[in-house]
C-alpha cells in the first residue's frame, strides 16, 4: 500500500476513465449513424475520458505501477481510436 493520499493514486482516475469509456462507447455506438448532437457529445465524453486516462498514466508511472499504466494506456487508446474508426467508416460511406 502506498502512503500517498487517495487522490494521488491512479485507481480513481482509471475507474473514471473506464466509466467514461463505457458510457461514451454506448452513446457513440447508438448515435454515430445519425451524426447528431448525441454523437458529438459522445466523442467529447470519450476525449475527456482519454484526458483522465492520461492523468492516471502519469500517476501510475510516478508510483511505478506498471499494470495500471498498461490498463490506462489501453483505455486511452480505446477512447481516442473508437471515434477515429467510426469517423473513417462514415467518410468511406460518403465517398
Amino acid at each position: 500500500m502506498n502512503a500517498s493520499p487517495y487522490w494521488l493514486q491512479p485507481a480513481p482516475y482509471r475507474n473514471l476513465a473506464a466509466l467514461t469509456a463505457f458510457a461514451g462507447s454506448l452513446l457513440l455506438w447508438r448515435y454515430w449513424p445519425q451524426q447528431d448532437m448525441a454523437a458529438f457529445a459522445a466523442v467529447l465524453l470519450l476525449f475527456f475520458g482519454a484526458l483522465v486516462a492520461m492523468a492516471a498514466v502519469l500517476l501510475a508511472l510516478r508510483l511505478r505501477q506498471s499494470g495500471t499504466t498498461v490498463q490506462c494506456l489501453l483505455l486511452m487508446l480505446w477512447q481516442i481510436g473508437l471515434p477515429l474508426v467510426l469517423m473513417s467508416r462514415l467518410y468511406h460511406q460518403a465517398v
